[in-house]
């Protein structure tokens, strides 16, 4: 038992409040779950595997195309208004989620309103 719960612990990185709640949760859906068909079991493991994977190639893809935007908005310094942008980014957003701003209202030519938007959020 103490095994699991450092196991616990470990890939839950320290982030769970109560690791023991949660192991308890963990063996009561255990003994509530039901054993798979031997014959079964083969292609089950195959699917959850691949789809681990999958999500481990997105999660990689997601960071990469987070950075390839990061370095895209760096190329438009005069984007927003002086005192709006502070180093390609909106305070307290990132440069990511202002790409995205910049992209959905763009930047019209009068600054009250681009300021005013921003704002808002």
């Amino acid at each position: 038992m103490p095994t699991l719960l450092k196991l616990i612990v470990k890939k839950g990185k320290n982030r769970f409040t109560d690791p023991e709640d949660v192991l308890n949760k963990i063996l009561a859906m255990a003994k509530e779950s039901y054993r798979i068909r031997p014959e079964l079991a083969k292609s089950v493991n195959l699917v959850i595997t691949l789809t681990i994977k999958n999500i481990n190639v997105l999660q990689k893809i997601l960071k990469e195309l987070d950075n390839a935007i990061q370095e895209e908005i760096k190329a438009f310094p005069n984007t927003l208004p002086e005192g709006i942008l502070s180093e390609n980014t909106v305070p307290g957003i990132g440069p990511v989620y202002t790409a995205g701003i910049i992209a959905e209202i763009g930047t019209p030519s009068e600054e009250g309103f681009l300021r005013n938007e921003i704002r808002k959020l």
